[in-house]
């Protein structure tokens, strides 16, 4: 009887030490599960792109867009993250952090400014397939958002009920015969979609409109500035007709005076 006692003692014990194993690891191993896979991939077919937030440049914060490529060093292929465009502190190429990390407590450096050769540790501190939370020791904290990966998604059919609003890495806008990304915000009311830029360029300025259009179905179509638009507009001022298709509900393509203009959503943590 004794030793009957003692065996369900020890299932009890047992039992309470694995729930309370979950109840204290649970959410860590599933944060460790969803960590994204930012060594493998083809990158001609799927991007590894971030947009991220929390960045400092001569004292002010600032949104960056990151891209992962693949370098030959040595004859070797070696995986990097490169700002995808400059500002007045890094140029486009820049190397964005020294090493990739591969699950939470990883730590990194990353280059806030490249002149001064500015590095500041960070820790991965929260993962899913669609952010990073890196925080520094003195609580700064940068916040990575991942780009829609797919690079030319054939559409879906049928696609109905989809909201563009939100964030997007956009590429193949003109800007005096320069195609840098850019961080664009889209608002979509009912029937309608309009475009502003969060980083925009010297054509048209953080926080500009660019873009004015309809939505029908899938199709959009309107007008776009290559330049800010002036307090009294002009019938000189260049204007682009742009029209195009919402591919999938993270994926745009937009042709503007024969120019390809291509939008991939910057996905949030409940977003794949």
């Amino acid at each position: 009887m004794r030793s009957s006692t003692h065996i369900i003692v020890a299932l009890l014990f047992l039992l309470v030490a694995h729930g309370a194993g979950l109840a204290c690891g649970g959410e860590n191993d599933d944060r460790e599960s969803d960590f994204p896979d930012l060594q493998g991939g083809d990158l001609s077919v799927e991007a590894i792109d971030w947009a991220v937030d929390g960045m400092r440049c001569n004292g002010d914060e600032i949104a960056r867009l990151v891209r992962f490529v693949d370098r030959e060093a040595g004859g070797d292929i070696e995986r990097s993250a490169e700002y995808a465009r400059g500002d007045g502190c890094v140029d486009a190429g820049d190397q964005f952090w020294t090493t990739i990390p591969t699950q939470l407590g990883d730590e990194v450096e990353i280059n806030f400014e490249s002149d001064v050769d500015d590095k500041r540790s960070f820790t991965v501190d929260d993962a899913g397939e669609s952010h990073l939370v890196l925080v520094a020791d003195d609580g700064a904290e940068v916040v990575m958002q991942r780009v829609y990966r797919y690079l030319n998604p054939s559409p879906i059919p049928d696609l109905v009920d989809f909201d563009l609003a939100g964030q997007w890495w956009m590429e193949g806008y003109p800007c005096h015969e320069e195609l840098v990304p850019q961080l664009v915000q889209v608002i979509h009311p009912p029937g309608a979609v309009h475009m502003t830029k969060i980083v925009g360029d010297e054509c048209i300025g953080d926080g500009e409109a660019f873009f004015d259009g309809e939505v029908s179905g899938t199709s959009v179509s309107g007008e776009a500035w290559l330049e800010e638009q002036s307090d009294i507009p002009h019938e000189n001022e260049p204007v682009l007709e742009a029209n195009g298709t919402v591919r999938t509900e993270h994926y745009m393509r937009l042709d503007a005076d024969g120019q390809a203009v291509t939008l991939r959503r910057v996905l949030d943590s409940s977003s794949h």
